[in-house]
């Protein structure tokens, strides 16, 4: 395990001092939807942990089964990101959305709210998946 996951620890290293990095300033906010340079350093950082982990699960240790409901998201993982997005636009301009918050505003802090209608939306692009996987239907390009 050490040996995969430390060539991901050194790609990562790596990518850290290539040109250009040092000129960054010494702080920048992480916020998604700028993309700035320290939310992708950490998007990476995270994604080559989780890689390294999966790896050492799935290869070397054989438990395909942790990833089968990976597996099933990413067979049609294209039709998931429609629906679930197709569903937030009408949830969103019929202000079913904006209702659902504010009842849970009530009881939640605004934060603690958005992560519980992030997770719902979640588990309905996985229900979307999992139908599409039990009736072994998968949409292509």
């Amino acid at each position: 395990m050490l040996g995969t996951v430390g060539a991901i620890a050194a790609g990562f290293a790596l990518l850290m001092r290539f040109p250009g990095l040092e000129a960054l300033p010494t702080f920048v906010p992480i916020y998604a939807k700028l993309w700035t340079p320290s939310f992708v350093l950490l998007a990476c950082g995270v994604s080559c942990a989780l890689l390294g982990l999966l790896y050492h699960l799935v290869e070397i240790r054989g438990k395909k089964s942790l990833v089968s409901p990976l597996a099933m998201l990413g067979m049609n993982s294209l039709a998931v990101y429609f629906l679930t997005e197709l569903v937030d636009i009408v949830l969103g301009s019929s202000g079913t959305r904006r209702i659902a918050y504010h009842h849970l505003l009530a009881y939640l802090p605004p934060s603690a709210a958005s992560l519980l209608i992030a997770l719902m939306m979640l588990a309905f692009g996985f229900l979307i998946a999992a139908v599409l996987y039990r009736r072994k239907i998968l949409i292509k390009l």
